[in-house]
């Protein structure tokens, strides 16, 4: 997506109709491709003593252009700031790789239609495949490998979904199809959520070359008509955000290619004003006082800065109804600025760091989020956002720069006969297509008769399943499951696992409690708006008193972990550990009680404390209140039961990651997979029993005592991580 092509910044035409000739060659050899080096270099130096003097000293385009390589490398520094998850400040950097994209491109083409005439689409794409192809394909080789031999099943049929959908150039859409949103408001690191925006990226150059030759074409021409034809696009393109976004649907418009072409044709006007610049001699006049020109440059920056800094998420409203536009716009004007003489701003850009990180950008928004997910994966998502900055970003430049320099670029400047690239291109295309097919996950193959041993070390056999009694209707007894994703997952592990025993209604919400919240924002800087919580998480009570008035419900099963989140209530924010937040609990817990006891038969409700590790809270101290205020109705209404999730997950021995035959427990550390979800099920339905009264007096735990809540054999169906506790609940 973001290019740095030395042809690009020198001007088209580079290479010499030797170098050319020596390129079409159907054997090239080492010796014909040094020539054809000797004649590329002679040329350049030959184009850059004519060139006028450009800024700062330097000739040429190349000069100016430096100044965007290095406004592009502050902008991925940015991002590789912004998905360590220190912040969820900052989210635009994303948007200057489309805008300088779009300019690069546009202008490269506009260069060659105003010497030639003509646009070569076939050598258009091919600078796009050398460019593009060599860092994807491997960047996808490599990640595949590495989640298939550390990462869950899930995690690893993921990130094939998601390298097959790349290679077609689409997984954006395959990522708005999947349901999955851009970012993961658990701080579950995707190692491939970088793939949406190469798509995007590689569909606006499937389509934009064509589109402006028909421009060109109807413009005659002339700078003035194609300038303001191309101002015109970016002004309709800038509306269909606005014009789609409805409060609901912040990723469609996020991740969708209709609503994102703005930034690419903003940059793409950006890049015809330059050009009509040059064009018209330009670059051949002196230096001009320049305190205008950077002052201008200054206040723009200071716009996207600011508006990257005032974003609390993707969410943000304010984003799609005219945001999108907004930034592109000042991002395409600071571009075109950046480019002319006598701008100070410039010479801040031209920093050598800077300008070198832009230079390999491509390859380090390939490359961060493997390693950062590899990070997270080998912490056992332990580590924070300052830490995964201060290792992450580090160890992704240097992986980033070796694979720039011994292999994305010598690729892309070797010259290349047609046959042979499109050889080259299929062959890559295929193998990733094939790894994504048919490599195994390797957490999935039957290990060893040690690593079995090892695994289920210290766990006792599981405990018998017991038997629930008929319900209040007859047959199996139904239980009303509300709250959160915990809650869903919980409901589906029953109704997967014991459909006789028990009917489940699910009522619950993922990224729901009963707070009634205004906004909720989770350790990692997630935000869910009001407009998400009152179209999904308001109407809890609506729904539970639906079900109540069936007469039917024996229990109800509430898992409300993310009320432990931070909470905005009437204008305040507030947490577990707050006043304000438990008076606002023990409202909400009464208002359920209300509804349960207006039935002829009330239910049993079972109020779930949640693990101390959670990653949507990040704050054991904040969990330790909420596990709290959850244990009091418990121990004070005669019809409320602890539902120990915390006890169970995380005994004195360690938080539990795995199944008893070694499959991951959860698919991010907070959602259950499907092995999680079976081995959870005798679990639950022991403690539905414990609340039905059907357990034996020697099983029964109604109320825990300490012992028995800190007791690891009160969870006898998974195993323990070798992850140890020593600061869990007491």
């Amino acid at each position: 997506m973001q290019h740095s092509e030395a042809d690009e910044r020198a001007g088209p035409g580079a290479m010499t109709d030797q170098s050319t000739a020596i390129a079409e060659a159907p054997f090239p050899t080492r010796r014909s491709l040094r020539q054809a080096e000797q004649a590329q270099q002679v040329e350049q130096s030959r184009r850059a003593r004519r060139a006028p003097q450009g800024a700062h000293g330097q000739r040429g385009a190349s000069a100016r252009f430096t100044a965007v390589d290095g406004f592009r490398g502050l902008a991925i520094l940015s991002v590789l700031f912004y998905h360590s998850g220190v912040t969820s400040r900052g989210l635009f950097g994303v948007d200057v790789f489309f805008v300088v994209s779009g300019f690069f491109v546009t202008l490269l083409a506009l260069r060659e239609l105003r010497r030639s005439g003509r646009l070569r689409l076939g050598a258009f794409f091919g600078r796009r495949a050398r460019r593009i192809l060599p860092g994807v394909v491997l960047a996808l080789l490599v990640t595949l490998v590495l989640v298939a031999h550390f990462g869950t099943a899930a995690e690893f049929g993921r990130a094939k979904r998601t390298a097959i959908a790349g290679m077609l150039q689409v997984a954006n859409w395959e990522q708005l199809a999947a349901n999955q949103s851009y970012w993961d408001s658990l701080g579950a690191i995707n190692p491939l959520g970088q793939m949406w925006s190469l798509s995007i990226t590689e569909q606006f150059y499937l389509v934009w070359p064509v589109v402006l030759l028909i421009v060109w074409l109807l413009t005659r021409h002339r700078s003035a008509a194609l300038i303001t034809t191309l101002i015109v696009l970016t002004v309709v393109a800038g509306a269909v955000a606005p014009l789609l976004f409805d409060g609901s649907n912040s990723d469609r418009l996020y991740l969708g290619t209709d609503s994102r072409a703005v930034a690419f044709i903003a940059g793409a006007a950006a890049a015809a004003v330059v050009e009509a610049w040059e064009a018209r001699g330009g670059a051949q006049v002196a230096r001009r006082p320049r305190v205008g020109l950077t002052l201008a440059s200054l206040a723009l920056f200071a716009v996207l800065v600011g508006a990257s800094v005032a974003v609390r998420s993707y969410h943000d409203a304010w984003i799609y109804q005219g945001g999108l536009a907004g930034v592109a716009a000042v991002a395409a004007l600071l571009t075109a600025t950046l480019c002319l003489p006598g701008n100070l701003l410039a010479r801040v850009f031209h920093n050598r760091f800077f300008v070198e990180v832009g230079k390999m950008s491509y390859v380090l928004f390939l490359f961060h989020l493997p390693v950062y997910w590899m990070l997270q994966t080998l912490s056992g998502g332990s580590v924070s956002g300052w830490a995964m900055f201060a290792i992450g970003a580090p160890v992704t430049l240097v992986v980033s720069w070796l694979v720039h320099r011994l292999i994305t670029e010598p690729i892309r400047i070797r010259p290349w006969t047609r046959a042979g690239g499109l050889t080259a291109a299929s062959i890559a295309c295929l193998a990733v297509v094939a790894t994504g097919l048919y490599l195994p996950s390797l957490q999935s193959l039957p290990g060893t008769a040690a690593e079995a041993a090892s695994l289920t070390a210290g766990a006792s056999a599981p405990a018998p399943v017991p038997t629930l009694r008929p319900g209040i209707a007859g047959g199996a007894p139904r239980a009303v499951f509300v709250g959160d994703s915990m809650a869903v997952d919980w409901a589906a592990a029953l109704k997967a696992n014991a459909p006789g025993a028990i009917t489940t209604q699910d009522e619950a919400y993922g990224g729901c409690g009963i707070l009634d919240s205004d906004e909720v924002m989770t350790a990692q800087g997630w935000t869910q708006n009001k407009a998400d919580n009152k179209r999904a998480c308001w109407p809890w009570q609506d729904n539970l008193r639906l079900q109540i008035a069936k007469g039917d419900v024996d229990f109800v099963v509430a898992h409300i972990g993310w009320d432990a989140a931070q909470q905005r209530i009437d204008g305040n924010w507030m947490r577990p550990c707050d006043a304000a937040w438990q008076q606002r609990y023990t409202e909400k817990v009464g208002a359920l009680l209300s509804i349960v006891r207006g039935a002829k038969h009330p239910a049993t409700v079972l109020l779930a404390t949640d693990q101390i590790n959670t990653v949507v809270v990040g704050d054991k101290r904040q969990v330790r209140c909420f596990n709290a205020a959850i244990r009091k109705p418990a121990a004070q209404e005669p019809d409320v039961r602890l539902l120990d999730f915390n006890a169970y997950i995380c005994p004195k021995s360690g938080c539990r990651t795995k199944t008893p035959d070694g499959q991951a427990l959860t698919s991010d550390g907070l959602h259950l997979t499907p092995a999680g979800e079976a081995a959870i099920t005798p679990w639950l339905l022991t403690q539905l029993a414990d609340a039905q009264g059907s357990l034996p007096a020697q099983v029964d735990s109604a109320k825990p005592t300490p012992t028995q809540v800190d007791s690891a054999d009160s969870a006898p169906t998974l195993v323990d991580s070798a992850k140890p506790n020593g600061d869990r609940e007491p």
